[in-house]
């Protein structure tokens, strides 16, 4: 290490050793990198495996938001006869945009594979993100005719509360 200036400095007369701090001499980049490295693997992330209140807030609300939203998609816009006979008729307003995007998307099961692929993740791979988001891509798919492959993706969810989280890793040392 002693090109890079990772070595201490040393005074030494007789039998007494004096060390002091690194001696800064060689290649400052690849000092700095070596010392960033050395304090990442020393100092890690406290990752948590479980979800903290606030995080289960967020989940919820988020959950109950794209349920609400995807009820106002599927009852005020696809479902409402006179708009979407104005919509039909060429109608260019944005609810008009929005039901035609709902739509093809529930054509295409769009939302159920979101769902499920989002909840095969998390059912491999623990996360609140990917909770959140199958969470709300099952909202959207059960709502907006995609239930089969969004029920199966909510009953993966569910089972997803029944998988042990492991433990993380303790640095060695």
């Amino acid at each position: 290490m002693g090109f890079c200036g990772l070595v201490p400095s040393e005074y030494s007369s007789g039998e007494r050793t004096r060390r002091y701090g690194i001696t800064k001499t060689g290649n400052s980049h690849l000092r700095a990198q070596l010392v960033e490295a050395a304090w990442a693997y020393q100092h890690r992330p406290a990752a948590s495996a479980t979800i903290t209140a606030r995080q289960a807030n967020w989940i919820i609300a988020i959950g109950f938001v794209a349920l609400g939203y995807a009820l106002y998609l599927r009852y005020f816009a696809i479902q409402n006869t006179s708009i979407g006979l104005a919509c039909d008729a060429g109608l260019g307003t944005s609810i008009c945009v929005i039901r035609k995007v709902a739509y093809t998307f529930g054509a295409h099961s769009v939302f159920g594979w979101i769902a499920f692929g989002g909840a095969l993740i998390n059912l491999a791979r623990p996360s609140a993100v990917m909770f959140t988001l199958a969470l709300a891509a099952s909202a959207f798919g059960l709502v907006l005719y995609n239930a089969g492959l969004a029920g199966i993706a909510a009953g993966l969810l569910v089972m997803s509360f029944a998988r042990p989280v492991p433990e993380p890793e303790l640095p060695q040392g």
